[in-house]
């Protein structure tokens, strides 16, 4: 989910070296276990963004409130009360950094640091292992904090915090001689004016370097898509690609309409890879069930055992890999209620914070006990640590859902329901111009007597008469097997794209009614390419029926 800075915040992030000139500096301590658990949270519950929490014995001895020093001494009650609210939020608006070090008491090193946004008191939900442990609140006030940079052994190993090296301060002439008189644990206030110059010294060239690399995982880029398509090689046009990252930055999963080869498993695919994320590829059939999506027993072995599906497995990596994406093929051939009807609970509301694999999935698995997959027993121990508003397992905010649907006509949609619209933004996905799209296939394939026979007198009759597109690959894969065609069989033009169209486009038209089947073949043999009619018959018997 995308969190919105004010203004000042985002003028700090810009200039890092500014930001610390003028902030305050607190020392966080903690063990490894504790800190393993903030870690994990930044880097998948709300990327970029963790908590850190403090007793309420600390309360008494430490004045937290200073965070919250503003432009002047905090108005009187009587003056809130005739405030306006603009007024009032112009009189708190927080001019001081403060920026929190993360360290780990045993022994003591530096792991990173972050700028706190808020303070929080939260009495009902626990989070650190000392919490799990006793089954209760030991941190009530919390404050959240920006990641502004974490050692490279935490990115490295965010589930080992033994292998965390972290830098050890103490190397610090300036700062060894204030660490040795200072309690690190708990929440501690750096006013020592020499500690602060050296931790800025520190800290800048750090800070500076990990926010120019985390860009990227700011938010979702339109523009680092743009790119990674180029990469490929691969064109898509730019407003279906603007309205497909926006949608999935708004907290929409996505659903890629449009005819086949127009690039849309390509463009969920390079859209995971220009974010960091890995995907997890899999092709909706028919056959789909609850299994094939979330999970569920089957028979193995001559034993029942319980099998993790693609979303389960999906989440689960989310967590232990860094962020992935679930993209499904084909979405509409899967029957809805049978492979999809969980996937409402789920994904109940728009809000990705209330998003969570549901506990009744969760204790179902423990039922299985070893005789669960790995995936299964995996999301088990990770439920146990991250609990969701409603008691299931805490799906992270950055993940989301693509599914591809090939269809040339949007009334398609209606077969997928209401409900499972609801949860998608369909984004179509059609070809470039036509001077373009002959621009790219005349670039593929230099024979200009091919890619007119082919655009010109096949292609556009097909789409005015009928509406029937084929996407911007397929029509490059025609004519460069329709090419090959004439330069090993050593057949003319007419006879190449009739063959390369029976072998490249025919196959394409499934999910046509037969009626529009009749009308292409009609098209086709009026255009004498009976290879193609004959293949579109072979293909769709249910033609025959149409004629009768």
């Amino acid at each position: 989910m995308r969190v919105e800075l004010a203004s000042w915040t985002r003028e700090w992030l810009e200039q890092p070296d500014k930001l610390l000139d003028r902030a305050d500096f607190w020392i966080s301590g903690g063990t490894p276990e504790n800190w393993r658990r903030s870690v994990e949270y930044a880097l998948y519950l709300e990327p970029g963004f963790t908590y850190w929490g403090v007793r309420i014995e600390e309360l008494r001895e430490l004045d937290v409130l200073s965070m919250l020093r503003g432009r002047g001494p905090v108005p009187s009650y009587r003056k809130l009360q005739e405030a306006s609210l603009e007024e009032l939020l112009r009189s708190f608006r927080v001019e001081t950094p403060h920026v929190v070090l993360f360290m780990c008491s045993e022994p003591p090193r530096l792991i990173g640091c972050g700028l706190v946004v808020s303070l929080e008191w939260n009495l009902h939900q626990i989070m650190w292992v000392d919490e799990h442990r006793e089954d209760a609140v030991k941190y009530p006030l919390r404050f959240k904090m920006l990641v502004l940079w974490l050692h490279e052994s935490v990115l490295a190993n965010p589930h080992a915090p033994m292998s965390w090296r972290g830098l050890d301060l103490r190397d610090e002439p300036q700062l060894a001689g204030y660490l040795s008189r200072t309690r690190l644990t708990g929440l501690q206030h750096v006013a020592d004016e020499s500690a602060k110059e050296a931790l800025r010294r520190v800290l800048k060239p750090l800070v500076t370097s990990y926010l120019g690399r985390q860009a990227r995982p700011a938010g979702w880029s339109v523009d680092a898509t743009l790119s990674s398509l180029r990469e490929a090689g691969v064109e898509i046009p730019e407003d279906a690609v603007r309205l497909a990252v926006s949608a999935l930055a708004s907290g929409k999963h996505l659903l890629l309409v449009g005819p086949p080869g127009t690039g849309k498993t390509t463009l969920a695919l390079r859209i995971a890879r220009a974010h960091g994320l890995k995907p997890v590829l899999r092709t909706a059939t028919a056959e789909w069930s609850r299994i094939d999506l979330v999970g569920g027993p089957i028979f193995r072995g001559g034993e029942v055992v319980w099998r993790s599906g693609a979303l389960l497995e999906a989440v689960v990596r989310y967590y232990e890999e860094r962020g992935t994406l679930l993209v499904i093929d084909e979405f509409n051939r899967a029957n809805m209620d049978r492979a999809f009807g969980e996937f409402l609970t789920i994904f109940r509301t728009s809000d990705p914070r209330e998003w969570e694999m549901p506990e009744g999935v969760l204790a179902e698995i423990e039922g299985y006990g070893s005789r669960a997959d790995e995936w299964a027993r995996r999301a088990v121990e990770l439920w146990r640590s991250y609990k969701g508003p409603y008691g299931g397992l805490k799906i992270p905010e950055g993940f989301r859902v693509i599914g591809t649907l090939n269809t040339y006509d949007r009334r398609y949609l209606f077969t997928i329901g209401y409900a499972m619209l609801r949860r998608f933004a369909v984004v179509e996905v059609g070809n470039p111009s036509d001077d373009r799209l002959r621009e790219i296939v005349r670039r593929q394939v230099g024979d200009e007597a091919l890619v007119s026979l082919l655009l010109d007198d096949i292609y556009k009759p097909l789409r005015r008469n009928l509406g029937v597109e084929f996407g911007v690959s397929l029509l490059v894969d025609t004519a460069k097997h329709a090419s090959e065609l004439k330069r090993l069989a050593e057949v003319g033009d007419q006879e190449a794209i009739d063959l390369a169209i029976a072998s490249q486009l025919v196959p394409q038209l499934e999910g046509l009614p037969p009626e529009s089947l009749k009308r292409i073949r009609e098209l086709l043999s009026g255009m004498k390419l009976d290879r193609a009619s004959k293949a579109l018959m072979e293909y769709f018997p249910e033609v025959v029926g149409a004629e009768h």
